[in-house]
């Protein structure tokens, strides 16, 4: 797990951009935390890194689902905030759309959690009205080259 520190707005899409760069394809990343802790924030910076424009990001807090096409992945946004049980999620099949073209992302991922074992996780606690705190959990088998250099130059130690 890794200390990523404090961010406002601009900090944490600069992070999300690192992240996105080092991202194949196939990946799934639970976004937890509370309501306006900066998961969507998030989700805009992390969709620059696909060539997607952040202006069109939305969190799909009503639609479920949001799938978004990039230079190279498709992104798809998944918001589970408002569903109720796991029989909802498995209607959505969202186990289907996850291949080697696609990275998904999930907040309030609780409900997926037995479709999705090895996955980034990243944690979002309010810290005030303009920073986050931010906590990395990521896939052990992988490189993080992009990411970790972001950590070295930001996080202080």
């Amino acid at each position: 797990m890794y200390e990523v520190g404090l961010l406002d707005e601009k900090q944490l899409k600069d992070f999300a951009l690192s992240l996105s760069k080092d991202i194949e394809g196939g990946e799934v990343i639970f976004l937890r935390g509370e309501l306006g802790s900066g998961k969507t924030t998030f989700v805009k910076g992390f969709a620059t890194g696909f060539g997607i424009d952040e202006r069109i990001v939305r969190s799909p807090t009503f639609t479920i689902v949001n799938e978004y096409s990039g230079v190279n992945l498709e992104l798809i946004h998944i918001d589970l905030y408002r569903l109720r049980s796991m029989e909802e999620v498995i209607e959505l099949a969202i186990e289907d759309i996850i291949d080697e073209t696609t990275v998904m992302v999930v907040e309030w991922p609780e409900l997926c959690e037995k479709l999705f074992k090895n996955n980034i996780e990243i944690f979002f606690y309010h810290y005030d009205e303009t920073y986050r705190k931010i906590r990395l959990k990521l896939l052990e088998d992988r490189t993080y080259n992009n990411t970790m250099n972001w950590l070295k130059s930001h996080v202080q130690e």
